[in-house]
């Protein structure tokens, strides 16, 4: 799964958990935390469906690498690939 269907794949998961999200705006560079107003609440939840939705493990996160979208995107594609 390339980097473009992990996004895609990603952005209703997000909507799930921020009803008020408009995907549309969402792009690799968004930043969780400053644009869209993810906390650690919601970064627990969102872990937990990307397990789920992905059929992945999260492993051995720092809480400062998840920054962007585009880092939560690469981490699936890193995961994916073993």
């Amino acid at each position: 799964m390339d980097r473009k269907a992990i996004l895609a794949k990603l952005l209703p998961l997000l909507k799930d958990l921020k009803p008020n999200l408009k995907v549309e705006s969402v792009t690799e560079d968004v930043r969780l935390r400053d644009d869209l107003g993810v906390d650690s609440i919601t970064m627990l939840l969102m872990a937990l469906r990307i397990e789920q939705e992905f059929g992945i493990r999260l492993e051995n996160i720092q809480p400062n690498q998840m920054v962007l979208v585009g880092d939560v995107c690469a981490y699936i594609e890193s995961r994916m690939k073993k």
